[in-house]
């Protein structure tokens, strides 16, 4: 929380103990009653925001706008707020961690709105992991720490119930505590991958990353993606979450094409190439066996550069 840390949490420990002093009157609510109340009174503050100001239109005479006014009814509803997130135990490094998780939403999708898309816009799909992030030996090395063992006979891949001989509902379980304990932004980086991105980005080359990763399953998918994109500094454009790639792409780069789609999943590079995508497959062991016109077998990052500048220098020849 930086330099933020003490100021916060100063603010929690002052309301918690406001709320201490009045136990004893609210006693006889149980939480949701509690929240039933404090809601309807924040809603009281809040109108007295509006009262701050000259909202009545048909009013012909102004009332001076008092700044100390307005303050006190900002720290009224505030206080408000305070005393829900401690009914539910939230902690005010919960509370700041949220808040720029969900200003970086803000700023991606602000991001996404500014981006000017054209018929000649000239557009780079990404998959993030097992293609930037190296989700398979991350999440290998997660599920390890928690005590499993790895079948050697079995070929790193998405296949994980396979892999450590554990039924799926476990793997599920492993997933999610994975997730909301943070494990994406551990994950390691491929090769060349931020460096390549970049040299693409400073070429013209606009890069729309699209991930499957289940953002509605825990909320700190997104700020934890977000976060993991800055330490590596990988640039892009725009950042979505979507299992139905094809869908994504046309309800968000229209009327621009998406020239290539960097993809190591068979499932997705599949339909991206069916519905008309080239699609660079990243060689990995769990897709050696996906054909289609549509999709070129690429080995590493460097490689991924000489296809997509050596096609447009093509075009630019014709």
């Amino acid at each position: 929380m930086s330099q933020y840390n003490n100021e916060l949490s100063a603010l929690w420990a002052r309301q918690k103990r406001q709320q201490q002093n009045l136990a004893t009157s609210h006693a006889q609510l149980d939480t949701e009653q509690l929240v039933k109340e404090y809601v309807m009174a924040m809603i009281d503050e809040v109108m007295g925001i509006i009262r701050c100001t000259n909202f009545k239109l048909h009013h012909l005479s102004r009332q001076p706008f008092i700044r100390g006014n307005m303050l006190e009814e900002l720290v009224d509803a505030f206080k408000y707020i305070l005393s829900i997130a401690l009914l539910y135990d939230i902690t005010p490094e919960e509370f700041f961690e949220q808040f720029m998780a969900k200003s970086d939403r803000v700023d991606a999708r602000w991001l996404a709105e500014q981006m000017v898309l054209q018929e000649g816009t000239k557009i780079i799909g990404i998959d993030l992991d097992g293609c930037v992030a190296d989700y398979v030996t991350g999440f290998r090395d997660y599920v390890r720490q928690q005590g499993y063992t790895m079948r050697t006979s079995v070929p790193l891949a998405y296949n994980f119930a396979e892999a450590f001989d554990i039924d799926q509902h476990t793997l599920e379980q492993l997933k999610e505590a994975f997730e909301e304990s943070g494990g994406f932004i551990t994950l390691p980086i491929y090769p060349r991958a931020a460096e390549i991105l970049r040299k693409l980005q400073r070429l013209g080359y606009k890069i729309v990353i699209i991930t499957s990763r289940r953002q509605t399953r825990a909320h700190r998918i997104f700020y934890d993606t977000s976060e993991w994109l800055k330490t590596y500094g990988i640039p892009y454009d725009m950042l979505l979450f979507s299992r139905d790639k094809s869908d994504a792409l046309r309800r968000n780069i229209y009327p621009a094409k998406c020239l290539f789609f960097v993809e190591d999943h068979d499932k997705y590079a599949f339909e991206l190439a069916s519905d008309g995508t080239p699609v660079l497959l990243l060689e990995q062991p769990y897709n050696g066996n996906l054909k289609h016109p549509n999709i070129a077998r690429v080995q590493d990052w460097d490689e991924i550069y000489r296809t997509i500048t050596a096609d447009i220098r093509m075009l630019l020849e014709e």
